[in-house]
């Protein structure tokens, strides 16, 4: 069953109440200024609740610094460019196994075996 309208409005208004927060949420390293931000909205005093503008503004610097963690996270920067390199034939691939058992990135065992 749902709450009524005016159970709801005793519920905000008088009650002051305002719906829970998950822990989980709170404790997230990401989500948590998301709900800092929430809470900060539903303020009781109209005048200390964050304008459309300033919530927005969070948003946009959340995004950024999402932007930012994402391109850390890049396989460039966790993959050397020249183990990025995927062959394309098994002789490619071939002189790729030897090249890395040259370097000892690779042991021997673990080389392809020549195609019939």
């Amino acid at each position: 069953m749902h709450p009524g309208v005016e159970s709801m409005k005793d519920h905000l208004l008088r009650d002051r109440g305002r719906p829970e927060i998950p822990d989980s949420w709170v404790n997230h390293q990401g989500i948590a200024i998301v709900c800092g931000s929430i809470e900060e909205c539903w303020d009781h005093d109209p005048e200390a609740r964050l304008t459309a503008q300033c919530v927005a503004e969070r948003f946009s610097e959340i995004e950024d610094e999402m932007e930012k963690l994402s391109s850390r996270s890049s396989s460039d920067e966790k993959i050397p460019a020249e183990e990025q390199k995927i062959p394309t034939t098994p002789g490619e691939e071939r002189q790729m196994i030897a090249e890395q058992i040259e370097e000892g990135k690779v042991a021997a065992e673990s080389s392809v075996s020549d195609e019939k």
